[in-house]
């Protein structure tokens, strides 16, 4: 059962880390191209940036516990 609950929160910890990536991704592309002006963009994409970082060493714990079980 423990295995199990790993499992969930590596896959969850790593579906919200590419979601963060493509948010990124987005908000980038959108201040390069113009779209977005406001300073809170510029704010938003490094946080974003760092939640995901987090997320993605979440799930690498989680993969190397459901390994060594």
């Amino acid at each position: 059962m423990a295995r199990v609950i790993l499992i969930v929160i590596y896959l969850i910890s790593l579906a919200i880390t590419l979601i963060c990536g493509i948010a990124v991704i987005v908000i980038s592309v959108a201040v390069v191209m113009g779209e977005l002006t406001d300073l809170d963009a510029w704010y938003a994409a490094p946080l974003i940036a760092v939640a995901g970082c987090l997320f993605w060493l979440l799930s690498r714990s989680m993969r190397d516990l459901t390994e060594r079980d």
